[in-house]
């Protein structure tokens, strides 16, 4: 979300509780204004939250990246706080992620959103 986002606090707190049991970590990031060299934009929220994410993680006492040379595989996926993902969306990218082979280090899943009034 960015820095500005109204209730930000209160739209995080529902967000971790509905989803934060499903994952073995779930990160709700704030992207601050003005930061130096930043473009706003998608790319740039995107960009501080993977950063804040990897952050996060390396500091995590319980969690492997960078530790012993373990070989650590992550699933990442990404959206707004008013993201609408399919029923499946999740279930399909586990099972796109088991057919992977080891020379494919990148997967991108593009979701598409349907919202109903």
């Amino acid at each position: 979300m960015e820095e500005g986002t109204p209730d930000k606090e209160k739209k995080k707190k529902i967000l971790h509780d509905k989803y934060e049991s499903q994952f073995d970590r779930f990160i709700v990031t704030f992207h601050p204004k003005n930061l130096p060299g930043d473009i706003p934009g998608k790319c740039s929220n995107f960009n501080y939250a993977s950063r804040q994410a990897v952050k996060q993680l390396r500091l995590d006492k319980n969690y492997p990246l960078d530790k012993f040379g373990n070989k650590v595989e992550l699933l990442v996926t990404t959206g707004d706080c008013d993201s609408i993902f399919g029923e499946r969306y999740f279930d399909a990218m586990e099972e796109d992620y088991w057919k992977l082979t080891a020379e494919v280090t990148i997967m991108i899943l593009l979701a598409i959103f349907l919202l109903t009034s």
